[in-house]
């Protein structure tokens, strides 16, 4: 038997805590982890925009979607969006100079309303001009929303 909680969109906004495959294979700096803000869409009462997913200055809007399969439900991720740009991560530019981020057709995103936590299944993509350049690859990301409180005391001891 699962446990499933009515979903509230204000719990899965504030403060976040994203852990990324994605960066602990690109990192420069080695962090795999990072503080971010997320905020509601203005337009859309089931999305949030994650500011600073995987690059500062980039954001990435979800749609939380519960009809797929109420047990177990589904984030959705429109195509196209940027990520980050391409030189800080390979160290040169391939297409655009953006690396783009969608749904992976490896696996369903979803999230736990209890929990206050989303797990992303998304492919990162580069592109030239329209034109798809390759597949950087498919990367999970937890994402752990936080209080006010925990986001300060991880700014203060580790540094995020």
């Amino acid at each position: 038997m699962e446990k499933t909680c009515k979903f509230n969109r204000d719990n899965f906004t504030g403060w976040a805590v994203v852990t990324s495959m994605f960066l602990y294979e690109f990192s420069n700096t080695g962090r795999y982890q990072r503080l971010i803000q997320t905020s509601a869409c203005p337009d859309d009462e089931k999305s949030v925009i994650l500011h600073g997913l995987i690059a500062d200055g980039y954001d990435i809007k979800i749609s939380f979607d519960e009809d797929i399969d109420p047990v177990h439900p589904a984030i959705l991720m429109e195509s196209d969006q940027v990520a980050s740009d391409e030189a800080p991560v390979f160290g040169t530019v391939h297409g655009d100079n953006h690396i783009l981020i969608e749904n992976s057709n490896q696996g369903q995103s979803y999230f736990f309303s209890c929990q206050k936590v989303g797990v992303l299944i998304n492919r990162f993509y580069v592109q030239k001009i329209g034109e798809e350049i390759g597949t950087v690859g498919h990367f999970l990301t937890e994402i752990d929303w936080i209080s006010d409180e925990e986001a300060m005391r991880l700014k203060r001891e580790e540094g995020m």
